[in-house]
């Protein structure tokens, strides 16, 4: 009998500098961004107009930042995260060239670090992973580590190197083209009348709104990703969907993700749970060149079943609170 199916990777197939080239280019189109919306609701007007996003220089309506990171991600999963026992973290994440309907992404990725487990059972694998456009164009280079088993537990491990990696996207690397133009940016058609300079260091903002989680939704999303993703738990990538619809009631002129500094998944959430969300505004930055748009950098956590805790997030032990999903901690840029 001839066996011509796919198996996935183990942590011992997996080497230091290795490349991988991820199968079936993905050209996005309206009705991905359609049914995208219908799954979530996302409201920022610039994914959602044409006019809107037209107005400031754009195209058209860009495609949801979150939605090309979950068809990036979902095309390395075959090769990378199939077979993982957790997916452990993201980092140095950068969005680039805005993608719009009629976009092909093709993604490849790399093997950068390799760390077997102290029980000899498996490994984290580190992998920077990169999505081009049909041009070549970057539309997202982002790191994440996965922590995977050994096929066989008594086998040779790879050689341990942990790649060092920064705690935070410098926002001196972001870049916006000088066709935008967001003096003309309307607030009264954008929901909020809040721009760059109505935040402040520090500030939490209860996003008021929440929503509840639906196995059914969370299945279709995933085959609307492409990712085939076997098991039943949901996974932290529809919690960063949610995080961002979420934070639309206090951020809702944050109109573009510009950089991912790090996203921690913390406890499992499930079927019919309701989750909401809180953020706070961490660090403030200027735009190279720009004086029209500022660059905000936001922790936004998603609780699930509310708190008695205001803005929850750890206890007077230093542990996340049990109802904590996540803690996604991002660049958002908005205009001033």
């Amino acid at each position: 009998m001839s066996l011509k199916t796919t198996t996935w990777y183990f942590f011992e197939d997996f080497s230091l500098g290795q490349e991988l080239i991820h199968a079936i280019p993905r050209t996005l189109t309206e009705g991905d961004a359609s049914l995208y919306t219908a799954l979530y609701g996302s409201r920022f007007a610039v994914n959602s107009s044409d006019i809107v996003a037209m107005n400031l220089g754009f195209e058209g309506a860009p495609i949801d930042d979150i939605l090309v990171f979950h068809i990036v991600f979902s095309k390395t999963v075959p090769e990378v995260s199939i077979s993982a026992t957790a997916n452990l973290g993201y980092s140095n994440g950068v969005f680039g060239a805005a993608v719009y309907p009629g976009d092909t992404l093709l993604v490849r990725s790399q093997v950068i670090g390799l760390n077997e487990s102290s029980n000899g059972r498996s490994g984290v694998v580190y992998i920077q992973t990169q999505g081009r456009n049909q041009r070549g164009d970057m539309v997202l280079d982002y790191v994440r580590w996965v922590l995977i088993p050994k096929r066989d537990p008594a086998s040779n491990a790879p050689i341990d190197a942990v790649p060092e990696l920064p705690t935070r996207v410098d926002p001196q690397h972001f870049t916006l083209s000088p066709e935008l133009n967001f003096e003309t940016y309307e607030t009264d058609l954008c929901g909020s009348e809040y721009m760059f300079n109505d935040y402040e260091v520090g500030e939490k903002i209860d996003h008021i709104n929440s929503m509840t989680t639906d196995a059914t939704e969370y299945k279709m999303a995933a085959q609307l990703f492409q990712n085939p993703l076997q098991k039943n738990l949901i996974y932290e990538g529809h919690v960063i969907s949610q995080a961002r619809v979420l934070s639309f009631n206090g951020l809702a002129n944050a109109f573009k993700i510009a950089a991912i500094n790090g996203c921690s998944y913390y406890n499992p959430t499930s079927d019919g749970d309701t989750v909401s969300a809180w953020s706070e505004i961490l660090e403030k930055a200027p735009i190279t060149n720009r004086e029209d748009v500022g660059a905000l950098r936001i922790r936004t956590f998603v609780t699930k079943n509310k708190s008695s805790t205001k803005f929850p997030d750890k206890d007077s032990d230093g542990q996340y609170h049990a109802n904590i999903i996540l803690d996604f901690d991002y660049w958002a840029l908005m205009p001033i």
